[in-house]
């Protein structure tokens, strides 16, 4: 399994991550997407000092070549070597049991998303699917999806860097693949 984390570096988040109770074997790819704050390192460091048992491999990757969210996130799957694929955003946090239930969903389906909650609300926004055009789409901050799904659709597009990528990736899914 392996989460793949872009943009800014908010500590909460990889906290939320290394966190995870789980005896699946996974790895952590945080991808730095252009920042001068030193955020790789900090990363990098967070990373070193929170190995746990079932996390396998993290990786800081450097990614410079565009500022967005599509090409970074396709950047960090291309340095990931496992064949479930999981998503987050820089603003999340994720509960414990977040990973193990995306895994229990990918054995039944190429696409799934998690139940969110937004700061303060109390309540799951996943009581209703998003649609899109009438496709239900499925949004990064909680996105999970096989390797062989991912492939098949090359990956996000690089048209939707400047976001959009989760959304056009659930409708190509469905138009596509059937999913």
């Amino acid at each position: 399994m392996t989460g793949v984390q872009t943009c800014a570096l908010p500590i909460y988040l990889l906290a939320s991550l290394v966190e995870q109770d789980t005896t699946v074997p996974w790895e952590l790819i945080v991808v730095d997407n252009g920042s001068t704050d030193g955020s790789g390192a900090v990363a990098g460091a967070f990373l070193a000092a929170h190995q746990g048992s079932s996390l396998v491999r993290t990786a800081v990757v450097r990614f410079d070549d565009v500022i967005g969210y599509a090409s970074p996130r396709n950047e960090g799957v291309r340095s990931a070597s496992a064949p479930l694929l999981a998503f987050c955003d820089a603003d999340d946090t994720v509960a414990t049991g977040w990973l193990d239930a995306i895994v229990a969903a990918l054995s039944l389906h190429p696409l799934v998303g998690s139940s969110i909650e937004v700061m303060g609300s109390g309540e799951p926004s996943s009581v209703v699917v998003p649609t899109t055009f009438g496709i239900p789409v499925v949004h990064t901050c909680g996105l999970g999806c096989t390797r062989v799904l991912f492939d098949s659709l090359g990956g996000f597009d690089p048209a939707f860097d400047a976001g959009g990528e989760d959304v056009d990736f659930s409708i190509r899914a469905r138009l596509v693949q059937g999913v």
